[in-house]
């Protein structure tokens, strides 16, 4: 115990006494916060773009079926031997 309090004496000392390393590690939390919170608005704006942009494709129609059968003349003719 006596050591985490002469390390924590060594850190406000440092930074400009108790008060000062108090508002130090405050500031940081409010960093830390404004990058979690910049991440989930980031995060659920990519999902809702990625959502959208799949509901419209799903909802495009779609041009020639691929397996439709070729025309009479347009089949390769397969050599037997």
């Amino acid at each position: 115990m006596a050591w985490a309090y002469a390390e924590l004496s060594k850190e406000a000392a440092k930074r400009g006494g108790p008060v000062a390393l108090r508002y130090f590690y405050r500031s940081q939390g409010v960093i830390i916060g404004g990058v979690l919170t910049g991440g989930a608005i980031a995060g659920t704006v990519a999902h809702d773009k990625w959502s959208k942009r799949r509901a419209a494709a799903a909802a495009e129609p779609v041009g020639k079926s691929t397996k439709e059968a070729p025309a009479r003349g347009d089949a390769q003719e397969t050599r037997h031997s």
